[in-house]
């Protein structure tokens, strides 16, 4: 979840992703059996299953029993206010009897038992039938295409002798680790920690990413992230599990953070963000505009184009002209 983001009201996507991206993210872990409370407004996510196994989440939302503007819940159970059975009148003059109370409370119980046994029944098949369904179906489309993907090679920077593996995807020649090149200003190790920079690459602006492309090569075209998610299976999850570390791409994501413009590093190991070249404008001239740039976030595990502030620092993959 994003800490706070409760505190601003309804968001737009925009908004939301800024937020996700200033603020950072916080890991909730819970056990068979937990409560977890939240602000109704709080941005927030879970991640899938890493096992084909059962999961049953119940969610409740507590809030007044009557609504202003002449709302009303569709379904609702309520709390009687006196114990002699009286019927309760609120500030915009309805009224909610015990015997109403039992009601709702008979048809909560009702609800949860067909949601049990619906669960019981359906979700395992679901779980498992459909990935496999999926997997299958992405394996034949891969067959269909007579894809090359996976070709690995080298490439060395002759500015400083770092080498780095490449990929070759949709006959396209990627790079397949993050760029670390450092062209001083508005590029960052994660936390400083020069350790991140040989792990996980430079965090670099827009500005500072088309600096560090080394001859030969280019920060790939929003049209480009397309073609390759396109050919990975399309955005979203069928395009991350053959991007990340493992994949049958071999693109091997490296999730190496963000850099925000306030300063603060967020996100390490759970999400990377890749400069493209294509940009737009913001609204107006609302700090510097904006840019394409690829998301893989590892909770939600999705991949897909957005866009972002120039000022923040993302990580680089460059593509060979």
């Amino acid at each position: 979840m994003v800490p706070g983001s409760h505190r601003h009201g309804r968001l737009s996507k925009s908004e939301a992703r800024h937020q996700q991206q200033t603020k950072g993210e916080f890991e909730c872990f819970v056990k068979r059996g937990d409560a977890l409370l939240m602000r109704p407004l709080l941005l927030h996510a879970s991640s899938k299953a890493t096992v084909p196994s059962r999961r049953r989440v119940l969610h409740f939302l507590f809030g007044p029993a009557e609504l202003p503007y002449a709302l009303r819940w569709h379904n609702a159970v309520y709390q009687p206010h006196r114990a002699d059975g009286a019927a309760r009148r609120s500030s915009y003059g309805s009224l909610d009897s015990v015997d109403n109370a039992m009601r709702q409370r008979k048809l909560l119980r009702t609800v949860l038992i067909i949601a049990l046994a619906y669960c019981l029944l359906w979700i395992p098949t679901f779980a498992i039938g459909v990935p496999q369904l999926r997997q299958a179906a992405s394996l034949a489309q891969d067959q269909q295409k007579g894809e090359r993907q996976g070709d690995l090679g080298t490439f060395t920077d002759s500015r400083d002798g770092k080498t780095y593996k490449t990929v070759d995807i949709a006959n396209q020649i990627w790079m397949a680790e993050n760029l670390n090149y450092d062209v001083g200003n508005g590029s960052y190790c994660y936390d400083n920690d020069p350790a991140n920079c040989s792990k996980y690459g430079r965090l670099y602006t827009l500005e500072a990413a088309k600096r560090a492309v080394p001859r030969g090569w280019h920060l790939p075209s929003k049209s480009e992230f397309d073609q390759l998610l396109s050919y990975l299976g399309g955005s979203g999850k069928p395009a991350y599990q053959k991007l990340v570390e493992g994949g049958s791409s071999k693109f091997n994501v490296l999730f190496g953070g963000t850099h925000s413009n306030d300063g603060y590093f967020a996100t390490l190991g759970s999400q990377a963000w890749f400069w493209s070249s294509s940009g737009e404008s913001f609204i107006g001239d609302f700090f510097t505009g904006e840019a394409k740039q690829l998301s893989v976030n590892r909770f939600t595990r999705d991949a897909r184009v957005y866009g972002s502030l120039k000022t923040y620092a993302f990580s680089v993959r460059c593509v060979k002209d």
